[in-house]
C-alpha cells in the first residue's frame, strides 16, 4: 500500500489553556521529582569523590564531570521555565489588552440594553 493511501492518524485540536496547564504540570514535575532528583545525585557523587585514593585520577574526573553534567541539567530545567514564562508573558499583555477593551464594549452594550438600573451596572 502506497504511503499516500495510508490512513493519517486523527489530529489533536488543543486548546492554549490545555497547552499551558500540560506545560505547568511539566514544571511542577520537574521542580518536585527531578531536580531534587539530580541534587541528590550530586550529593552522592561528592560524597563517591572524597572516598577516592589519590591514584584514582580517572574515576576523579569521570564523578566531576557527571557532576557537572547533572548541575547544567538542573540550570537547563530552571532556564526553560524562565524562558516559557517570558516568551508567553507579551501573549498575555494582548490577551489582558483585548479582554479589557472587549469587555468595556460589553458592558457599554447590555447596559444601554438592560438600562442603569439593571445588574451589569459598572462600578
Amino acid at each position: 500500500m502506497s504511503t499516500a493511501l495510508q490512513k493519517r492518524p486523527p489530529q489533536q485540536n488543543n486548546t492554549i489553556d490545555e497547552k499551558h496547564t500540560e506545560m505547568l504540570n511539566r514544571f511542577h514535575t520537574n521542580e518536585t521529582e527531578k531536580v531534587p532528583q539530580l541534587e541528590q545525585e550530586i550529593e552522592d557523587l561528592k560524597t563517591k569523590v572524597k572516598s577516592l585514593q589519590d591514584n584514582q585520577i580517572d574515576q576523579y574526573m569521570e564523578i566531576r564531570d557527571k557532576i557537572r553534567a547533572n548541575k547544567l541539567k538542573i540550570k537547563e530545567i530552571k532556564q526553560e521555565k524562565k524562558q516559557y514564562f517570558l516568551n508567553n508573558s507579551k501573549y498575555k499583555r494582548y490577551i489582558d489588552r483585548w479582554w479589557e477593551t472587549e469587555c468595556k464594549c460589553f458592558t457599554f452594550f447590555f447596559q444601554s440594553q438592560i438600562g442603569e438600573s439593571g445588574p451589569h451596572r459598572s462600578r
